[in-house]
């Protein structure tokens, strides 16, 4: 199966198919809702969050090239190195794009990685700002897109772009099973309101 993806369009393909986003299910099925931020704000905060990424992927990498970045994103980057630092963390990969072979949907993880003295490998989200619960239904998904989901933790961190992070606590109700069947649920609606044309994918 050739896997694909436009990061231009930002579109997943399987074999020349579209498949839909992590991210767009969730927006699909009500649960990401930006509709009270004027566009052109939604905009900026969407290319931050995109520059933000890249950007921590490559000090990730050793490529990062500090006196070229954007000095708006330094304090996100210095977040992110500052987490590093006080947790240790480690990633063994990043920013990894997968698909679910059966349920067909697609997606991109930002980290993979251990902590010292911990047993788990762990699936991290990077937010900037504030996270939402519904990151953990996102979090899920992607463990769902490996062959070994149950074997990961999940975790959040925020960069409110001051120079530090903030863990984002996992609810005491989690567990894989509980929160992929949540992002089935709405995988469900969004295909249902796609083909009744209440929706476009």
């Amino acid at each position: 199966m050739a896997f694909t993806f436009d990061q231009a369009q930002h579109r997943y393909e399987l074999d020349g198919a579209e498949l839909i986003s992590v991210t767009r299910v969730l927006e699909l099925a009500g649960l990401v809702d930006y509709s009270f931020i004027p566009p052109a704000t939604r905009n900026m905060a969407l290319a931050r969050g995109s520059a933000v990424h890249l950007a921590t992927a490559f000090d990730d990498e050793g490529d990062l090239d500090d006196e070229a970045l954007d000095p708006a994103l330094l304090p996100y980057v210095e977040g992110w190195r500052k987490f590093r630092r006080d947790t240790g963390f480690q990633p063994d990969q990043i920013e990894h794009r997968g698909f679910h072979p059966t349920h067909l949907y697609a997606g991109t993880k930002d980290r993979r990685g251990t902590f010292p003295g911990k047993s788990s490998r762990y699936d991290l989200d990077i937010k900037c700002g504030h996270a939402q619960p519904w990151v953990w239904i996102q979090l899920a998904a992607y463990q769902a897109m490996e062959a070994d989901p149950r074997t990961k933790l999940p975790y959040c961190v925020e960069l409110p772009g001051d120079g530090t992070w903030r863990e984002y606590p996992r609810p005491a109700d989690w567990s894989f099973d509980l929160y992929f069947n949540y992002f089935l649920s709405c995988l469900t609606v969004t295909r249902l309101q796609i083909l009744c044309g209440a929706r476009k994918a």
